[in-house]
């Protein structure tokens, strides 16, 4: 009901004014003139009951960087308007029985006097007139302003906003933060956001797997060492907070660190400074710490209490499904940055012939649930711009398949009817046998990340499974190892892969990690 709504956008940060301002409204998601999409119209007089009208050249939409609002203005949109009635049940009606058009929702021809509850508008509903121009009827804020349109953050949906007011916030602070979210919410995108705005320049921005960082060699890593503080340090090394001297350092899979390297890493958070292996007094941190995670750290027996304390301000990112006004949007931000300015604008400006887009694309792209976020959408962008290289239209086979799952019934196993969890549900680790463990090696090229994928098991448990059944991996030798077998295979890293059976990325890493 209008009250569990209220309380959903009041928990993501609305404050009662803001909540005020949220009301019924338009979004163009597809138009003949792709720079009009994005532009919003909303029903400001719909507390009072007024009808609002839509029409070629009625209802006037409005975009943060428009100085003047614009109306449809489309041929194939009736002049005649479209009415959106408001109901006393806090829903809206729609009324187009003179008007000379057809309706469509996900593929079905409504019928005039169709209702729209407020639930269905707190969800977003695509809407498409005659099959040219297609419109989101859902509810929303007021729009921000250009100067507040930054961070690199695309969307202007309440959920956007909010997480916008949150970043915006952190830059103010010099505190360690954790950013929370699924695997392709964007997270070094608004990691990277807080770093340009922090005053200065050629300020480092240090990013770092934490999954990756052996347990025996998590001090070094994070804080360097001294010349001959063990075996195989022939010269001093900078740890990751010397490198990210005044900077940032971004701390990715913050939850997937080994306990011993939360260890090291409470420590470096409590006392704002670190002491190289080998080195006999402390050098102290000057970099803004933020890490990040897509594991339920607040729920896990795996991840110190203590360490959730000391970073801490905590941001929320949303998923792509729970802003799905912002998709179109979205999609065309990546279309063009995978085409170029120049190619998307000759293939979607318009002319005569019809549009470049077919509007199932958009309906398509609208009602996916999107399981691995804004990652996935860009990758759906990038692959139609291969895809249509020569100039037609292409889908491609992510988009193909995206939309076969669309078009299954209801009762079928499409992604929004599946139950969804925020964490993904690892594999006992216990559960692998030594023998297995190498075959899946073997067959994935010994990359560890794809393997672990095939296995089943998180980059945490699989260095874990790696390391009991004494499994040999690039992060695992020594530099006096390494120059020995550099040695022995003549500096052919190909070669060396090969006999020591390691990824020959993960050797290519390693040698520079160590500096050789």
């Amino acid at each position: 009901n209008a009250d569990d709504i209220t309380d959903d956008w009041r928990n993501v940060g609305l404050n009662t004014q803001e909540l005020q301002l949220i009301t019924p409204g338009l979004q163009i998601a597809y138009h003949p003139d792709p720079h009009m999409v994005g532009a919003r119209m909303r029903f400001l007089n719909a507390g009072d009951g007024s009808d609002i009208k839509l029409s070629r050249h009625e209802g006037i939409f409005t975009h943060p960087h428009w100085e003047r609002g614009r109306p449809l203005d489309v041929g194939r949109v009736s002049r005649t308007p479209i009415v959106f009635k408001p109901q006393r049940s806090d829903g809206i009606s729609l009324i187009f029985d003179e008007a000379r058009c057809e309706i469509q929702r996900q593929g079905q021809t409504l019928a005039s006097g169709h209702v729209f509850s407020r639930q269905d508008m707190a969800q977003g509903c695509l809407l498409f007139i005659n099959r040219t121009v297609g419109v989101i009827l859902h509810l929303m804020g007021k729009a921000g302003k250009p100067e507040e349109m930054d961070f690199g953050l695309v969307g202007e949906s309440l959920r956007m906003g909010d997480l916008r007011r949150q970043v915006k916030m952190a830059t103010t602070s010099d505190a360690a933060m954790l950013l929370l979210g699924a695997s392709g919410t964007g997270k070094e995108l608004v990691a990277r956001a807080i770093h340009d705005s922090i005053p200065g320049s050629n300020r480092p921005f240090v990013a770092v797997n934490m999954a990756t960082i052996p347990s025996d060699l998590a001090a070094s890593e994070l804080f360097g060492h001294e010349r001959g503080a063990f075996s195989g340090a022939q010269k001093a090394r900078e740890g990751l907070f010397q490198q990210a001297g005044r900077g940032t350092l971004f701390l990715d899979e913050v939850g997937d660190a080994s306990f011993q390297v939360q260890t090291a890493l409470l420590r470096a958070l409590e006392t704002r400074e670190v002491r190289p292996v080998g080195a006999n007094r402390s050098v102290p941190v000057k970099c803004r710490i933020i890490a990040a995670t897509d594991v339920d750290i607040h729920g896990s027996a795996e991840f110190k209490s203590a360490l959730v304390s000391r970073l801490g301000i905590e941001i929320a990112l949303p998923r792509l499904s729970e802003r799905r006004d912002d998709i179109p949007v979205l999609f065309h931000h990546f279309l063009k940055e995978a085409m170029g300015p120049r190619v998307y604008a000759d293939r979607l400006v318009p002319k005569e012939g019809g549009p470049w887009l077919p509007s199932w694309v958009i309906d398509t792209l609208f009602h996916y649930d999107w399981p691995r976020n804004v990652r996935e959408l860009r990758n759906v962008a990038q692959e139609i711009a291969v895809f249509s290289d020569n100039g037609p239209f292409e889908p491609g086979p992510m988009l193909e398949r995206i939309n076969k799952l669309v078009q299954e019934p209801a009762n079928e196993a499409a992604p929004g009817n599946q139950t969804r969890t925020d964490r993904t549900t690892y594999r006992n680790r216990d559960t692998i046998t030594k023998a297995a463990l190498q075959t899946a090696l073997k067959e994935n090229r010994y990359a560890i990340s794809a393997t672990a994928r095939a296995l089943g098991l998180s980059q945490q448990s699989m260095y874990r499974a790696l390391d009991e059944h004494k499994i040999l991996y690039a992060k695992r030798l020594s530099r006096e190892d390494f120059v020995e077998q550099m040695a022995t295979y003549h500096g052919d890293l190909k070669q060396m892969a090969e006999a020591l059976e390691i990824s020959e990325r993960g050797l290519k890493l390693r040698k520079k990690e160590l500096g050789l």
